[in-house]
């Protein structure tokens, strides 16, 4: 019987300090989007920082069948950045805990039933925040800010309606289900019957080409534009919101030692940023002829001359 009783404590010992079995974890990833290296270097940094014995293999959509990859390892907990790996990881792992990031709408995008724990084997990091709160930054440079110009679709449709509820601002809006047919909308969109264009991160609406479209567009009709990357502030938009990636990395990171310490995703609301911050191109501020205040060009977080 003592030795049965040592055995037990000395296991709940081994749990108590860490993992006692080398625990594998595949995080799924674009090689080509900053973002999601900044990301993936956040999760790695954490993970590292708090355990021994774990294993991370970071699998790439581009290097050809990530999901058969996966399945040539068990692996403890698998976590998928962006919308599209996680909703093909999902769909094809139902006993493995999934932990996701980098999605702005899980909800909209049919990964998780709400923002609430999912009661699957599904947990994670959704990018959205709050529209109002969205709307107050974007005021800090366009205090008179009323008339907003949006293209959405299923995924986005979420936010649309958030942006809608606000009394304050007039939503003129197209919906629009893929890329190609962006061109043949935006001259609807003009500097009379908008203050400002916001493009919002949706994969069914914006690829490389209609990204450009858009930025070329609205600068060549003196339109401010709201992005989702300091990367297209500097391509010529006038701001976009910024998230500390390596944070959200860090904040993944800990969400996936969570799961591996006996948390269940099931039971595990999703999260959202713990860092807001936004980037200025004031160059094209001068040039659509608009004066940005002071004290919002000081409190940014990147500025672009």
């Amino acid at each position: 019987m003592k030795k049965i009783i040592l055995a037990l404590l000395s296991g709940c010992w081994l749990l108590a300090c860490g993992p006692a079995y080398s625990q594998n974890i595949a995080v799924v990833s674009s090689r080509e989007v900053n973002s999601f290296a900044d990301t993936v270097n956040g999760i790695k940094n954490t993970i590292g920082k708090n355990t021994t014995g774990m294993v991370i293999d970071i699998i790439y959509t581009e290097d050809g069948d990530y999901l058969a990859q996966l399945k040539t390892k068990k692996y403890d907990v698998i976590c998928p950045l962006g919308i599209s790996a996680t909703k093909k990881v999902a769909a094809e792992f139902k006993d493995i805990p999934i932990v996701f990031s980098l999605i702005i709408d899980p909800v909209q995008a049919n990964v998780v039933p709400s923002m609430g724990p999912s009661g699957s084997n599904i947990c994670g990091i959704s990018l959205a925040t709050d529209a109002k709160e969205q709307v107050g930054i974007v005021k800090k440079i366009i205090p008179g800010l009323k008339k907003v110009g949006l293209l959405y679709e299923g995924a986005s449709q979420s936010f649309y309606d958030a942006l809608n509820s606000i009394e304050s601002l007039k939503v003129e809006a197209k919906k629009v289900f893929n890329p190609s047919k962006v061109p043949s909308v935006m001259s609807y969109f003009t500097s009379d019957n908008i203050d400002i264009f916001w493009l919002v991160l949706d994969s069914d609406i914006y690829n490389k080409d209609s990204l450009a479209y858009v930025l070329n567009y609205m600068v060549a009709n003196k339109i401010p534009t709201m992005v989702f990357s300091s990367n297209m502030v500097k391509a010529g938009a006038l701001m976009g919101f910024t998230y500390d990636y390596t944070d959200l990395g860090v904040q993944t990171g800990e969400m996936i030692l969570g799961v591996l310490k006996g948390k269940l995703p099931a039971e595990i609301p999703v999260a959202t940023p713990r860092k807001l911050g936004y980037a200025l191109n004031v160059k094209i501020a001068g040039y659509i002829g608009m004066n940005i205040p002071r004290d919002a060009i000081d409190a940014a977080a990147e500025v672009y001359k």
